[in-house]
């Protein structure tokens, strides 16, 4: 079977601009289902073996397009791997879950003090994407629609970490990849984005000192089917009246 290209470009350019109701498939009302998975993992090494961090921040919620608020819930776990490379005491650990609301780029809990910087709803930080070439654009036949992008240091700090904000003393990688309904509009249907992922590896630390390696992954996805089948206007009211 041949190869088709996937005709990224417009789509790619709204993710740059920050343009939401094309990124996020919202409905005609500009609102939108979001989901968001998040994971910041840290490995190094102690006296007795490695250890290890991992924290998972799994958010889901409806995002009004025109006034930049979403209204939804989180939940957060930890697994610690002690120097052993056992599970600690705590092993794993469900640290809280909530309902959010993401306003002016700020996230609040109705629990009160409670760690929500992993949560990183704010999808206007690939501005400079548009001028990079994906990997490869072409899929053979029953292959997933994506594109993928692996950025120099360079162009993760221009592109990324200006939002991002992580401190490092080492850069490994940087990756983006952008999912795809289909690889072209046609009459019928409109391309739309299904999901996106980061994928950032760091060093902190010197050998002398403890060197750890850090992990963050983001995965934001916008499943067309919820759109279709939920109100999304009134699943928002639902969530912000509850």
């Amino acid at each position: 079977m041949g190869e088709t290209k996937i005709e990224y470009e417009r789509l790619v350019k709204a993710l740059d601009e920050g343009d939401m109701a094309t990124v996020m498939s919202a409905s005609d009302d500009g609102y939108a289902y979001v989901e968001e998975r998040v994971i910041e993992s840290e490995r190094g090494k102690k006296e007795g073996g490695e250890y290890g961090r991992t924290l998972y921040q799994n958010t889901n919620g409806v995002y009004n397009i025109n006034e930049r608020v979403l209204y939804g819930y989180s939940n957060q776990e930890i697994v610690n791997k002690a120097a052993d490379g056992k599970e600690s005491n705590k092993g794993k650990e469900d640290i809280y879950s909530t309902k959010i609301i993401y306003e002016d780029n700020l996230i609040r809990s109705d629990k009160g003090e409670l760690n929500l910087s992993p949560i990183r709803l704010n999808l206007d930080i690939f501005s400079g994407l548009e001028d990079l070439k994906p990997k490869n654009d072409k899929v053979k036949y029953n292959e997933p629609n994506r594109i993928g992008y692996t950025l120099s240091e360079t162009e993760f700090n221009n592109i990324l970490n200006d939002n991002l904000k992580l401190t490092y003393d080492k850069f490994d990688s940087a990756s983006i990849t952008v999912g795809f309904n289909k690889s072209k509009d046609t009459d019928d249907k409109e391309m739309l984005i299904e999901e996106i992922n980061i994928v950032v590896w760091l060093e902190k630390g010197k050998e002398d000192t403890g060197k750890s390696t850090h992990l963050l992954e983001i995965n934001w996805s916008f499943p067309e089917s919820s759109n279709k089948n939920i109100n999304m206007k009134e699943k928002y009211l639902e969530i912000a009246n509850n």
